[in-house]
């Protein structure tokens, strides 16, 4: 509604589906990236990725922005999706080396219920009507 358009499901379906779409790019590239340039230059590429794609979302004035901003977040998390296991793995010696790598899933999937829970309180502490950034922060 910020942009003027009305609840449709559509726009909000490919708002959430491009960060996807820029993982499959990063996902596809990070592996590459982190052979060729070394794991640190790659994780540093991925936090790259994930900072500048939050500024562009909590900056956009418009939809196709924000598509923007998700795209370029989302090869963030595809890079590291691929070079944070990797580079786990190579540092961790083999005998922890498998619950390191459960240790990063199950961060990873707590950090999402947590920020799922955070963004239901951004929506029920304050209608977007009254608030135009609350959707903002929980993008960016």
């Amino acid at each position: 509604r910020s942009f003027g358009f009305s609840d449709e499901s559509w726009i909000a379906g490919f708002i959430v589906s491009s960060a996807v779409i820029g993982a499959v790019f990063g996902a596809l590239g990070g592996g590459v990236l982190a052979n060729h340039s070394g794991r640190r230059k790659a994780l540093l590429a991925g936090d790259a990725a994930f900072t500048v794609g939050a500024v562009v979302i909590a900056g956009a004035p418009n939809v196709p922005v924000v598509i923007v901003g998700r795209l370029i977040l989302g090869v963030g998390i595809g890079v590291a999706s691929i070079v944070v296991p990797m580079y786990i793995a190579e540092l961790t010696p083999p005998a922890r080396r498998g619950p390191a790598v459960v240790a990063n899933n199950v961060c990873l999937t707590g950090a999402q219920l947590i920020a799922a829970v955070v963004a239901v309180a951004f929506v029920y502490a304050e209608p977007a009507s009254d608030n135009p950034w609350g959707w903002r922060v929980m993008f960016g």
